[in-house]
């Protein structure tokens, strides 16, 4: 039996941290019972969480030098679960700094926000170390289960409630299609492990026995990936979600959710299934066309900024998807960079948006972004940085992760799938450079309130920003510290 603690360390600190805070929660009420400030004990599950996510991160970079199969093949230790792990952990520690301050506004428990925040980063985590078809579904109802709880914390909010049981309702139907999908895997292979599926899996697709069942499972898995990663057709509950659930948590889900599926993604469909892998890039470029130019046209039609976002991270999805048709070590790379880079420039743009939604207490309109230019010139620089970033204008993160997508389908010689993303990338740059000129060329009628931000917060908009900038001006150093050697 190869078991290997060390390497999984990351994941049981975070899973051990969540319970800690959750017990620590526990003993916090208590004392509230006595009479003791709840502010002190809320600012303390703050603290503690960011020291849980914080420590996963050091030992993130401590096992980095791990690689292998260990727990009996069922989890792997390699270039790519860093790459998974250093992406979700920077989300974590984004998104607990972001939305300390108004954790209190939907709900009364905070631990228990946070220990779920810190429960589905373990599952995100895991996604990317597995190595197996039940240790991948362990992990995905991880995540996805703990994301339904954070989606409808707004309790008094009917929107939120609504946007949990929409996520409920069809994260199990995606599960339903993974599990189906998995098990005609298992029927034709005779094993769940990814490493022993090769012989059978090269057999099939070379036309021996099982490979109708072998594709159907391939099918079926892919229709269960494209429900978590809001692939079109199978996007409509993304922007509903998006825009019920707390803005914290929605900028969470947008980049931890797909940074972790296209984690396994490539892990199944790229290392584990590589024979016949023609047989479905055909499938993969429909899916990425069809999801960035939805995404893309329908977010031209939003007057919300959360569903505008929400439309956006559909468009984004394709164009991380198209940057990975090739299957090659390049197109791998590239996608680690882009989620690398989008995770900062969404949550960047999510946070200004949680600091605004909370002085006008409503969703953010476009509209109510006039005058901002003026009246907050410091949110709403920081807005245009990450909106420019978005657009992809150089010398910005954005541009150069799309410039390492269109090179990578370049490299491919899928010149006119190159086309498409660009098209698409010119699309979303009118919706995003709209707000811009809302923000600075369009007067407001009433006066505008300035909102009050936190310190934490203000030190996450910052980190954010100046990681946009870092990444644009220095991506070499950002491609070494995300390639995935010898796929």
């Amino acid at each position: 039996m190869n078991l290997n603690y060390s390497a999984i360390l990351p994941e049981m600190v975070m899973a051990g941290g969540a319970i800690v805070v959750l017990m620590v929660d526990a003993l916090r009420r208590i004392e509230n019972h006595r009479g003791d400030a709840a502010n002190r004990g809320s600012g303390l599950l703050l603290a503690l969480s960011l020291i849980v996510a914080a420590g996963a991160a050091v030992a993130a970079f401590a096992v980095r030098g791990e690689s292998g199969l260990m727990f009996q093949d069922s989890a792997r230790s390699d270039a790519l679960s860093f790459g998974i792990r250093l992406i979700v952990l920077a989300t974590t520690i984004l998104v607990l700094l972001v939305g300390s301050r108004y954790v209190s506004t939907f709900t009364r428990y905070p631990g228990e926000y946070y220990s779920l925040l810190l429960l589905s980063a373990t599952g995100m985590m895991a996604m990317g170390i597995a190595s197996d078809l039940m240790v991948l579904f362990i992990a995905l109802e991880t995540f996805s289960l703990s994301l339904i709880l954070l989606a409808g914390m707004y309790r008094h909010n009917r929107s939120s409630t609504e946007a949990s049981l929409k996520y409920f309702l069809l994260g199990a139907f995606a599960s339903g299609f993974f599990v189906y999908g998995s098990a005609l895997i298992y029927g034709v292979t005779g094993t769940v492990s990814f490493a022993g599926m090769g012989p059978a899996l090269q057999a099939a697709a070379d036309g021996g026995p099982g490979a109708v069942l072998l594709w159907a499972g391939i099918a079926l898995l892919l229709v269960g990936f494209g429900f978590k990663l809001s692939l079109v057709p199978f996007h409509m509950w993304t922007p509903d979600v998006y825009q019920g659930a707390p803005t914290s948590v929605t900028a969470f889900m947008s980049v931890g959710t797909k940074t972790a599926m296209f984690g396994a993604l490539v892990r199944i469909f790229l290392m584990t299934f590589p024979y016949g892998f023609e047989n479905w890039t055909g499938p993969l470029i429909v899916l990425a066309v069809l999801t960035m130019t939805v995404g893309n046209v329908t977010a031209l039609c939003q007057t919300s900024i959360k569903r505008m976002l929400g439309y956006s991270g559909i468009a984004h999805a394709g164009y991380v998807l198209a940057g990975l048709v090739p299957g090659t070590e390049t197109a791998v790379n590239s996608a680690l960079f882009y989620l690398f880079a989008y995770a900062f420039m969404n949550i960047g743009a999510f946070i200004i948006v949680m600091a605004i939604e909370h002085s006008v207490e409503t969703d953010v309109e476009r509209s109510q972004l006039r005058g901002t230019g003026a009246a907050m010139p410091i949110l709403a620089g920081f807005m245009a940085l990450f909106l420019f970033s978005l657009s992809g204008i150089p010398p910005l993160a954005g541009f150069f992760g799309k410039f390492l997508i269109f090179r990578s389908i370049l490299d491919g010689g899928l010149a006119w799938l190159a086309a498409v993303v660009v098209v698409n990338s010119a699309v979303s740059a009118y919706y995003y450079l709209r707000i811009v000129v809302t923000m600075y060329f369009q007067q407001r009628p009433q006066e505008v309130h300035a909102p009050q931000s936190s310190p934490a917060m203000q030190v996450g908009m910052v980190l954010a920003g100046v990681m946009v900038l870092a990444i644009g001006v220095f991506p070499a150093f950002f491609m070494g510290l995300l390639t995935v050697p010898g796929l």
